[in-house]
């Protein structure tokens, strides 16, 4: 699934939270997806055109319930665990450890790539 995704704002995200992967072994990564919802990275998708921001509110709730089930039965929904999102995707982790919160997607991509770069000047 990782490669379906081309766009800055995924890029972006994806390199982040590589670089806290690599500082918690062991720890999984996931795809937050419109269409299917919790993806694994090297699950195969089909192309798709669907986005959360063209939801109606009724339509993001089930999505948000879809979300939630599909954490529990992979068992991950009480483990520790960080969500990079968008605000309308970070709906069913109010509460949790969502990041960077309260941004929009160019403010988010920024902090993140700063973020990068300070870790880079550290190494």
């Amino acid at each position: 699934a990782k490669d379906m995704y081309t766009g800055l704002y995924f890029r972006t995200t994806y390199a982040y939270a590589l670089t806290l992967q690599q500082k918690n072994p062991g720890s999984v990564l996931f795809i937050l997806s419109a269409k299917y919802g919790i993806l694994s990275l090297e699950e195969k998708i089909e192309p798709y055109n669907k986005s959360i921001a063209k939801m109606n509110k009724k339509e993001r709730e089930n999505w948000y319930k879809k979300v939630m089930i599909q954490m529990k039965k992979m068992n991950i929904w009480k483990s520790s665990k960080i969500f990079i999102c968008s605000r309308l995707y970070q709906g069913p982790f109010k509460g949790r450890n969502v990041f960077p919160n309260g941004l929009g997607i160019g403010s988010q991509i920024q902090y993140l790539k700063n973020k990068m770069d300070k870790r880079k000047t550290l190494l």
